[in-house]
């Protein structure tokens, strides 16, 4: 319903450019341009795996891959997040690459490390006397922390360990129900959502990204800006491209994990190869530290 009066400021205001950032805006968008025949030129940010997205739809959001594969091409520029996004859009969409343009998602770096510096609200954190484990994200499915929570069930029974996983979703419950079934219950922690995510995340260990599939993993970057030594799985996509760019934006582990120049890669589900990475980390605070450096110094490179 939103279409004819989108037309109309088109057609009237006369507006060099707009930017359209979700499936649904950008289909009105650009039928709204169709329709009033402007001039303004239009831009549709791609922010996720469409190939995993498209598998998702029902109910009415079925027709959505039809009208994308019809009105996408419509767009001036299409803006991925990531290399891999844009190279799956292209397949699925049947749009071809040189349409697509990376941008990924920027970071205001000097206010996150201040406030990175604010005191931690998490009582593990504020005397810690073991070492902390952190993850950022909804407790959604495609985040997959229960692959995290099992990794960390095996380095909890070689060592003290505590493990914080800070968001909130619908997951919760299946989380809370995993660690208790894994007698580990009392070490880990859901404090839901944080105001300041990067002062838990500063004071941490170690932060995990553990997702099955990402569009661009922004805690991932986020923890590195903090100085937080990373372990992240080779997910479509992004972390690869974050963590050991000039690989390939598509994933390659298809089990174990990978060492590269910011962090470490381990394949999507494998509990054992993030287990071991993790205590590796957890046993050699000279390459934590080493680690920070280098993952603080990367993060440089999503700066706005």
């Amino acid at each position: 319903t939103a279409i004819s009066e989108i037309a109309h400021l088109l057609r009237d205001k006369k507006f060099d450019a707009a930017i359209a950032t979700s499936e649904h805006t950008s289909l009105v968008l650009l039928a709204a341009k169709i329709w009033s025949r402007a001039e303004t030129r239009v831009a549709v940010r791609i922010g996720v795996n469409l190939k995993v997205q498209f598998a998702r739809y029902g109910g009415k959001d079925r027709f959505l891959p039809f009208l994308m594969r019809r009105f996408y091409k419509k767009a001036d520029v299409l803006v991925a997040v990531s290399q891999g996004v844009a190279e799956e859009a292209s397949k699925v969409l049947g749009i071809p690459p040189d349409k697509f343009t990376v941008a990924y998602h920027p970071k205001f770096l000097s206010d996150l490390r201040e406030m990175a510096g604010h005191s931690s609200m998490h009582p593990w954190l504020q005397k810690k006397t073991v070492p902390v484990i952190t993850a950022v994200g909804r407790l959604r499915e495609h985040k997959d922390f229960e692959t995290l929570i099992r990794a960390f069930a095996l380095v909890h029974k070689k060592r003290e360990v505590r493990l914080i996983i800070l968001g909130v979703g619908s997951e919760l419950h299946t989380l809370q129900t995993c660690a208790e079934k894994l007698g580990i219950k009392e070490d880990v922690s859901f404090p839901g959502f944080a105001d300041n995510p990067f002062a838990e995340l500063a004071k941490s260990d170690l932060s995990v990204l553990s997702s099955f599939t990402e569009g661009f993993p922004s805690a991932l970057v986020e923890a590195m800006a903090v100085g937080v030594p990373v372990i992240a799985s080779d997910c479509p996509y992004g972390p690869r491209e974050v963590l050991a760019p000039g690989t390939g934006a598509q994933p390659l582990l298809s089990k174990g994990s990978e060492e590269t120049p910011y962090g470490y890669l381990f394949a999507v589900g494998d509990s054992e190869a993030l287990a071991h990475r993790m205590e590796q980390l957890l046993s050699d605070e000279v390459l934590r530290m080493r680690m920070g450096v280098a993952a603080k110094e990367r993060s440089e490179a999503f700066a706005a």
